[in-house]
Order: structure tokens, then C-alpha cells, then sequence
């Protein structure tokens, strides 16, 4: 009987998708286990989102003999001491006590909530940046878990991050959209032509056959990290293509970080913003594609720059361009970003930050 319960709970629409959205985060085994509650607690939009479910259940204050008489069978030698913890439980219950009450459930269901969701379900918005917002500068994106770990981690920084207005916010985002594009892909692409690989790089302007060799064809697929290996080779701390450096230090995060010199400056200066810890995106470069440190990624430079002072004069062409020029001063991407901060700022996405 009171596994009959529990495979029901177990089973039921509510707690398979609460298993599922936990399990995304590490191993899935099809078991909600402790360990599973407990990480989903350490992941900012999950325990969010936990914290506002609204569960009907029996209460834990209604005594159901039957229902723990049914335990006695595995408690072996700690039966007398069961036997004293149910009599316990029993002299706790009062749910039949007050049922007749006029108003109160005359079952044992009750409806369970967490106080503190419940609350922010009212909360003001205002001063911070909200999933809608984002899912406006990236309106083609699918991973709306990752966009909303992003707005948890701007939300605790927004000061700190000099993103604390609606034109530096605006601005920051301008240049991610650029880099990242309207899905916010994180990680940098090589999927090219030989024509675009020869346009694009100058590895390939001066090794022709090579770009036929590697881009994509109608007879084969781009070899992407051979391309990568090539296009970012012998420079900014590169070795030749045979060392891989292209490949393993290609762009990731908001801003498209690339280039091994840059990786290096990213993990020594990483403590002078985090105060207190390390990472060490060198020999991890993936971290970056982890939403709190491919923010951070983007934040370093914003930061170190101070692109930020340059966002306060404005919303002109020429304060776009400022920042454009700083970021990427060779780019053919100009326009574009001129645009991105248009769109934003005229549809006043982060006018409430």
C-alpha cells in the first residue's frame, strides 16, 4: 500500500518533469534522489522555479496508521524505537481535530507552498533584468534555462558589472547580439565555404587548396577544427596547426573570447574582479560556455576596458562606434551593431533596470 503510494507520486506528471528539468543538469538515472534535490538547489533558475510549485498532497499533519504501520516490516531491531517515533507522530497530528472547522478541508489534501516563492511571485521587477528582456535581444534562442542563469547572475551583480542602466545594459547587449547572434550560441562556428574561408581568413587567402581541402562542399562536411587549427595558427600565443591551439582556444562566452594570450589574461586577472576565486580557463576552456562564466567573460571586458564610461555618453552612432572600436576595430560589423543598439534602445528593453 504505501508503495503503491510513492510509485504513484513517483510516477505522476509533476514529479517526471521536475526529474527531467533536475537530470538536465547532471546524469540521469530516472531516480529523484536526495542528491539530485540537493544540486537542483545550487542551479539559481531551477531553485527558483521549484520554490513557486504550489503542490496539493496529504498533509503531514492528518495520522494515517496504516501508512506507517506499513514501515515496521524494515525497521529489524529499531522496531521499539519506531514503534515510540509513531506514537510520537500520532500525538502531533491534529488535522482531524480541526477538519470540522467551517471552511477547512474536510480531507486530509492540503495545498503546500514555499513562502518565500509564493512572495516573489508579487515581488516588483523593477532594477532587474528579467528572462522576457533577454528573450527580446536574443528572439531566435531555444536554451531559455541558459538565458534565465544569465539574468540570475546579472541580478546579483548589476551594480558591480557597471550595467546598473538602461544605456549601459543596452550597449553590453548591442555588442553580445553581434557576437553570439539572436540564438546566443556561445561557442564560434567554422562551418565555411572554401570561398568564405578564403574571404575570411588569411591562413586560407594564401592556401587555396587547403580551403578546398577543409571547407564544406557538396562532397564533405567542414572539418571545423582543422580549419580552426589553421585560421588561428602561429599568432597571440598560438603554435602551428598541428598543436590544436586554434581549435582549443577558438571564441566562447558573450563576447567571443579567442586567442590562447587572451585565455591566459582572462584566468590571471579573473581574481582582481572575482575577489576570492580562481578559475582556470586555459586548461578548461569549456567553462566558458557555462552561462555564469560566459557572462563573465564578456563582464572582464567590459570592465577592464571601462566601455562602460563610454556608454554613459549616449545612444549616438558615435558611441556605438566607440565601443565597436575597442572590442574589434578591424570588424566589418559597424553597421550592425549600430543596429543592434537601435533596436534595443528604441524598443526600451531595459528601460526598467
Amino acid at each position: 500500500h504505501f508503495k503503491q503510494r510513492t510509485d504513484k507520486v513517483d510516477g505522476g506528471p509533476l514529479l517526471q518533469a521536475i526529474l527531467a528539468a533536475i537530470e538536465r543538469q547532471d546524469q540521469a538515472d530516472g531516480v529523484l534522489s536526495l542528491r539530485d534535490q540537493q544540486k537542483a538547489q545550487t542551479v539559481p533558475w531551477l531553485a527558483d522555479r521549484l520554490s513557486r510549485l504550489i503542490v496539493g498532497y496529504e498533509s503531514e499533519w492528518h495520522w494515517d496508521s496504516g501508512k506507517w504501520d506499513e514501515l515496521d516490516s524494515l525497521m529489524g531491531e529499531g522496531l521499539p524505537d519506531w514503534q515510540a517515533e509513531k506514537t510520537r507522530i500520532k500525538r502531533l497530528a491534529f488535522w482531524d481535530e480541526v477538519s470540522s472547522i467551517a471552511g477547512f478541508p474536510t480531507g486530509p489534501k492540503a495545498f503546500h507552498l514555499h513562502p518565500g516563492g509564493l512572495v516573489g511571485n508579487f515581488a516588483l521587477t523593477m532594477g532587474r533584468v528579467t528572462l522576457r528582456m533577454l528573450l527580446e535581444v536574443f528572439d531566435t534562442a531555444k536554451n531559455h534555462e541558459f538565458i534565465r542563469a544569465i539574468a540570475d547572475e546579472l541580478n546579483q551583480n548589476l551594480e558591480s558589472y557597471k550595467l546598473n542602466t538602461p544605456l549601459r545594459i543596452s550597449h553590453f547587449f548591442a555588442q553580445v547580439l553581434q557576437e553570439v547572434g539572436r540564438n546566443c550560441r556561445v561557442v564560434e562556428i567554422f562551418d565555411y565555404p572554401p570561398a568564405g574561408l578564403i574571404n575570411t581568413f588569411g591562413y586560407f587567402s594564401k592556401n587555396k587548396k587547403e580551403a578546398e581541402m577543409y571547407g564544406r562542399t557538396a562532397d564533405h562536411p567542414a572539418d571545423q577544427e582543422a580549419i580552426a587549427n589553421r585560421a588561428y595558427s602561429n599568432r597571440n600565443g598560438h603554435g602551428g596547426p598541428e598543436t590544436g591551439d586554434g581549435w582549443k582556444y577558438r571564441g566562447r562566452g558573450l563576447k567571443m573570447l579567442t586567442w590562447r594570450a587572451n585565455y591566459d589574461d582572462f584566468r590571471d586577472k579573473y581574481p582582481l574582479i572575482w575577489s576570492g576565486e580562481s578559475i582556470d580557463a586555459v586548461q578548461n576552456p569549456d567553462l566558458l560556455l557555462e552561462p555564469k562564466y560566459a557572462l563573465r567573460s564578456a563582464v572582464f571586458f567590459w570592465l577592464r576596458y571601462n566601455l562602460f564610461n563610454i556608454a554613459d555618453k549616449g545612444s549616438s552612432d558615435e558611441c556605438v562606434d566607440s565601443i565597436t572600436a575597442v572590442i574589434n576595430k578591424g570588424t566589418d560589423s559597424y553597421e550592425a551593431r549600430r543596429s543592434n543598439f537601435q533596436k534595443i534602445w528604441s524598443k526600451g528593453i531595459f528601460n526598467d533596470i
